[in-house]
């Protein structure tokens, strides 16, 4: 018997099983609302990687939170919301990193860090750089 076979029962009673670690239950809450939870992430305009991570996101919290359903037939308005906030999570995460990744640059005069390098090296690459570091807090003044 696979989850299909519960296409008839209803929310409450697919909690209810799964609660009890019916494992099929699971199968078939999942199959009749893996379209829904992936269907957000689309319109967030995701790559398939980023909702399929969304989705795994939103499957674990199910797991993890299916107990504390205070109305079993709310899991599709649970699903949209959780899944929801998973997206503007995710979105924030990728701003984060890329603007990590955009704001660092490398100085040229620096190059790669050398274990040589002894404090006079890096003594005459802070006094090159000062009169720059003074201009700008003058041009910021």
């Amino acid at each position: 018997m696979s989850g299909e076979n519960y296409k008839g029962f209803g929310d409450p009673e697919l909690v209810g099983l799964c609660l009890k670690g019916d494992s099929r239950a699971w199968e078939a809450l999942i199959l009749r609302y893996r379209r829904l939870i992936y269907s957000i992430p689309v319109k967030f305009n995701f790559p398939t990687a980023d909702a399929s991570d969304v989705f795994q996101a939103v499957c674990l919290k199910l797991i993890e939170h299916l107990h504390e359903l205070k109305d079993e037939s709310k899991v599709s308005a649970w699903l949209i919301t959780t899944t929801t906030r998973q997206c503007i999570h995710v979105r924030a995460q990728r701003m984060r990193e890329s603007s990590q990744e955009d704001d660092f640059e490398e100085p040229a005069d620096v190059g790669v860090m050398s274990p040589e390098w002894g404090p006079s090296k890096w003594r005459d690459v802070r006094q090159r750089r000062a009169p720059v570091r003074t201009a700008g807090r003058w041009r910021a003044g």
